[in-house]
């Protein structure tokens, strides 16, 4: 956008500024994730979009992008926080102080949380469901199946 208009900033320069930003958003940053662990539940997911030209890694090494809901019914917060890990410690360092129930996917990285006995685990609707249809397919093949043999 700056070279359209004329203007030559040498990318480094834009690096430096993009984390001397960063650097001032963190207090910010700290004040999401306390209120983020203030209510009684928390969902929490991770995606593996594919990120080009990251540095160090190929462009087909996945990385993880991390969303936590938490927070009270009326100031919710939303967290995203990206990693090249999908490890239960990521979920740990989101997770923190937190007491209540986490809500998730089941993925194993999430089972290192159970330890805590603050927090109980609870499963995600959507994946129920998946695995009810797929069942109730397989259900309906199988009757017609059976049809056809009589």
């Amino acid at each position: 956008m700056f070279e359209r208009l004329g203007i030559d900033i040498l990318r480094s320069t834009m690096l430096s500024w993009a984390i001397q930003t960063a650097q001032k958003c963190e207090p910010l940053l700290e004040l999401f994730y306390k209120k983020l662990r203030v209510g009684n539940i928390i969902n929490i997911d991770e995606t593996p979009p594919q990120v080009l030209k990251e540095p160090v890694r190929k462009n087909t090494t996945k990385s993880y992008r991390w969303m936590a809901k938490g927070g009270t019914e009326r100031k919710p917060v939303v967290i995203f926080r990206c990693s090249p890990s999908r490890s239960g410690t990521v979920a740990e360092k989101i997770v923190g102080d937190f007491y209540g129930f986490l809500q998730s996917a089941g993925y194993a990285g999430y089972n290192e949380l159970e330890k805590y006995d603050a927090i109980t685990s609870v499963g995600c609707l959507v994946h129920v469901r998946i695995k009810f249809m797929i069942s109730s397919k397989l259900a309906q093949r199988r009757k017609r199946e059976l049809l056809l043999v009589y």
